[in-house]
């Protein structure tokens, strides 16, 4: 039998789930809940040595990064729900070796993506220390998978309180977390005073003064955010960008756009492109 990465196989066994007991669950939930411990195919190796392994693909690793970067919370817990398709290199010869060699990698990827977030250095390598140090001391696959989701969330998390400012009120923090985590919607300081069950005369005048930018200001800044972080990690029509961020037309879109960042989407696509060749 060809190897099938286990995470693939879970999510199968969702599907066949939902088919047979109309129960939803995810690949995430059966991680936590279940208590598996996968064995590394030793007999399949030299067997597979002579196939083209299918890694998990630069692309994917790129957007998953991507979102801690952005401190993109909801993005990283859907992410949680469905598995990267292909696997890791061969980093040992058992599976919780593996797998904690997998994960060694990970903390190193993710600390920097939190670093480019704006996570102090220090503290992006320190946290990066603490989880490689939990990771060594465990003892099966699913409990180093558990910490690995653990991780990356984590990272995440930070990045998004850093982008709330740390020296903001609560409230203003809750204005910007909302922004962050709905992005895609059209926004307006009277749906995310509703949201909040707030006054909206009250909560501009609150942001503004502790911000020095109008509710308007970050939702828009929040948006150009995002629209950079697309235009680099998708091939996406700039037209579809624009529709998923809810600008109310394609031309104020790329006004908006180039107001903020100098030059056009297109521009913007063109130079990330040549940057990165």
């Amino acid at each position: 039998m060809v190897p099938y990465p286990f995470e693939n196989f879970l999510e199968i066994i969702c599907f066949v789930n939902y088919a047979l007991n109309e129960e939803k669950l995810t690949v995430s939930h059966l991680i936590q809940k279940s208590n598996y411990i996968t064995t590394f195919p030793q007999e399949n190796r030299k067997a597979e040595s002579s196939q083209e392994v299918l890694h998990n693909t630069y692309q994917m690793e790129k957007q998953m990064l991507s979102y801690v970067t952005t401190g993109n919370v909801e993005a990283i817990q859907a992410f949680f729900t469905k598995p990267p398709s292909g696997r890791a290199g061969y980093l040992a010869h058992n599976e919780l070796r593996q797998r904690k060699n997998t994960f060694i990698c990970a903390a190193t990827l993710l600390s920097r993506a939190a670093i480019s977030g704006g996570l102090p250095p220090e503290t992006a390598f320190a946290l990066s220390d603490i989880y490689i140090q939990k990771a060594e001391l465990l003892k099966t696959g699913r409990d180093i998978t558990i910490l690995n989701m653990d991780m990356l969330l984590d990272y995440t998390k930070r990045v998004e309180a850093l982008k709330c400012g740390a020296d903001n009120s609560r409230l203003a923090k809750d204005i910007m977390r909302y922004i962050l985590r709905n992005i895609h919607k059209k926004l307006s300081a009277s749906d995310i005073a509703n949201a909040l069950n707030m006054n909206r005369s009250y909560l501009c005048e609150r942001f503004k003064l502790e911000t020095g930018n109008t509710i308007g200001d970050f939702i828009l800044s929040a948006k150009m955010d995002e629209a950079k972080r697309m235009l680099k990690m998708s091939d996406l029509p700039i037209a579809h960008i624009s529709d998923y961020l809810s600008f109310s037309s394609q031309s104020y879109f790329q006004t908006v756009f180039k107001k903020f960042e100098g030059c056009t989407p297109k521009e913007y696509r063109s130079k990330i492109q040549m940057t990165d060749s």
